[in-house]
């Protein structure tokens, strides 16, 4: 659990949704962990207690009472029933749009896909130029992506658009895609989640597809998820963006960037982070050699005191 939660904070959750089952199974083990006695379930209400007898032995007051503890729902995990990954064909006929075109119906009619998302909705499929040098690499669609049919277009869409048009580019300039082709979400409906190794294991066939069409002379890859769903990493040998961000990865013999998902920036508000997520984009720039000129290198750098402070935002 604690593994877990750590994870979750280095991709920039801040909070967590907790049953009040949960927090009961919680608490118990926190109690256990100290030695303590876990505490016994409420009685119901409706419950009618039995009168005491005379003839029931009245407990001793140095003998502590004999406490169930409360039983611990079992939640199945949600690739429990997830089968194998699919076999997923490349196009070879046609131009890279039709080709792109072919793979997104092959997706929204991808069964286990569409088991995933909701009744009026298909599973998200990736955006922008097929003839794109640069690819984006984000997680999976949250509700409003689900809803658009698009990655990135919520909150963290809109500073990824912006930190593009930063570079002298726009979003129809460069490919948008995501790991997952339907949006993972919590057992108890309250917000989303990772999606687990197996999960993204079987939506990259798509994704490689993709990549196989496009070509892209570079991977910019947004949070752990997608570097990790790109690689194909897990458990132990998970990569950490907070720790590699910024270094030079491969992907099938395409660079790729690891750098900070833009919905870590809606967390992290500090110019420190924002600078480093800047400045990988600043790599991909030279390494895509597109020009880069002095005030681009200085976004989100100290304001000297004569100016205010310059960034994306403007």
């Amino acid at each position: 659990l604690l593994a877990e939660l750590r994870r979750r904070r280095e991709e920039g959750v801040r909070s967590v949704a907790l049953t009040a089952e949960g927090e009961a199974a919680l608490r118990d083990l926190i109690a256990r962990a100290k030695g303590e006695t876990p505490r016994a379930p409420e009685p119901a209400a409706s419950v009618a207690r039995a009168p005491a007898s005379v003839d029931q032995p009245t407990p001793s007051a140095s003998r502590p009472p004999v406490v169930a503890a409360r039983p611990v729902p079992v939640v199945p995990a949600p690739d429990a029933d997830l089968p194998p990954p699919p076999e997923v064909a490349v196009p070879a006929a046609g131009t890279k749009a039709e080709r792109l075109a072919v793979l997104r119906e092959r997706v929204r009619a991808c069964p286990e896909a569409r088991r995933h998302c909701p009744a009026a909705s298909a599973p998200v499929f990736g955006v922008g130029s097929a003839e794109a040098e640069l690819l984006f690499v984000g997680e999976g669609p949250d509700a409003e992506e689900v809803r658009a049919g698009e990655p990135m277009v919520g909150p963290a869409g809109q500073i990824l658009t912006k930190a593009i048009a930063a570079m002298g580019l726009s979003r129809e300039a460069v490919y948008l895609a995501d790991v997952m082709t339907w949006r993972t979400v919590m057992a108890n409906g309250l917000g989303d989640r990772p999606p687990t190794a197996r999960e993204a294991a079987f939506c990259l066939p798509y994704l490689r597809a993709q990549v196989a069409v496009i070509r892209p002379k570079v991977i910019v890859a947004l949070g752990n998820v997608a570097v990790n769903g790109l690689l194909g990493r897990s458990g132990e040998g998970a990569f950490k963006v907070t720790q590699g961000r910024g270094a030079w990865l491969e992907f099938e013999g395409i660079p790729v960037m690891p750098t900070y998902h833009p919905s870590y920036l809606l967390h992290n508000t500090s110019s420190a982070a924002r600078r480093q997520l800047w400045e990988d984009l600043l790599a991909v720039m030279e390494r895509l050699g597109l020009p880069v000129s002095e005030r681009q290198r200085g976004f989100y750098a100290p304001p000297r005191a004569d100016e205010g402070q310059r960034g994306l935002s403007e």
